[in-house]
């Protein structure tokens, strides 16, 4: 806090105090609040409050920090993040398969109340002295179906599971005369999960997240589906699609996405509101910073 004159100190008296009394109100018909983001998120954002009332006091403070623990803001952006899913399946337009079998054709990931579109491309090769056919490896519509947020000493996690049952990458026509893609080599993806990397940061006047990190967990096992020769002339091919999608096609595609000026608008839409001051308006953010487990907002009083 910078240039805080001693009559703010009975401000601050009272905020403590105030910040003391609400560790022990807990009703939730009292507080409809909570019902929205639990007793722990209602407690975080009336502390908040009363803080930056206490701020307001201070008439000569125009500039301001405000420290919160990456713990309390999970329980703040968990409610924003519950919708989010992810879906992966991107069977080749262009093939046999693409506008015969699947007429959705489309990855996308939901994050934050938006919807939007995933690129992945697909590998074509050829089955070396074996006809002139393309195959080429797809993702088979795999859905998320848990996500989590985690706190961490620099960053909120999103972790993402998804459905493990069946083979999660699987081998097409592409063009030409293909004989054998039924007989090659499938991948299942075990334990699936991808994590999200989040840290909060500044948009404009207010606060979103920004996504410094996909890391793609789990493990891929390939397995074979007919004789050594065709499993070993689709395995080299299909351990080159895992390997681009780990290091390459989905985190360059999910970092895109997240951090659009579209969907950080979105974000910051909806969690810039709990620092609103009631009548006195929406306080504008300056800075944000994360260190040591905390997220240090410099603001500017209304």
């Amino acid at each position: 806090m910078t240039g805080l004159w001693p009559s703010c100190y009975a401000a601050w008296f009272v905020a403590g105090f105030c910040i003391v009394r609400l560790d022990f109100v807990s009703d939730t018909a009292q507080h409809p609040l909570e019902s929205r983001i639990g007793v722990w998120g209602c407690y975080v954002y009336r502390r908040l409050l009363v803080v930056l009332v206490a701020l307001l006091y201070c008439t000569s403070a125009r500039a301001a920090d405000l420290r919160l623990s990456l713990t309390e803001l999970s329980s703040l952006v968990n409610p924003i993040l519950t919708g989010t899913s992810l879906r992966l399946h991107n069977v080749p337009s262009e093939g046999i398969f693409g506008g015969l079998f699947d007429p959705t054709k489309k990855s996308y990931i939901r994050f934050g109340g938006t919807e939007v579109e995933l690129a992945f491309p697909v590998v074509k090769f050829p089955l070396t002295g074996i006809g002139n056919g393309q195959y080429a490896y797809y993702l088979n519509d795999i859905a998320s179906t848990k996500i989590e947020v985690t706190p961490t000493a620099s960053a909120l996690v999103l972790a993402i599971s998804f459905e493990n049952d069946g083979a999660e990458l699987v081998s097409s026509c592409y063009s030409g005369t293909c004989g054998f893609a039924e007989s090659l080599p499938v991948v299942h993806w075990r334990r699936p999960k991808i994590k999200l990397h989040l840290k909060p940061s500044r948009y404009e006047t207010g606060i979103t997240l920004t996504a410094s990190k996909v890391v793609v967990g789990g493990y891929f096992k390939t397995v074979c589906r007919s004789g050594r020769l065709l499993c070993y002339l689709g395995q080299s091919s299909a351990d080159n699609y895992v390997n681009r999608l780990r290091k390459r096609y989905l985190p360059t595609q999910i970092l895109k996405q997240i951090n659009s000026d579209a969907n950080r608008e979105t974000i910051a839409a909806q969690l810039t509101p709990y620092l609103k001051l009631g009548a006195a308006g929406q306080i504008s953010i300056d800075r944000v910073a994360v260190s040591d487990g905390s997220v240090r907002v410099r603001f500017t009083l209304p």
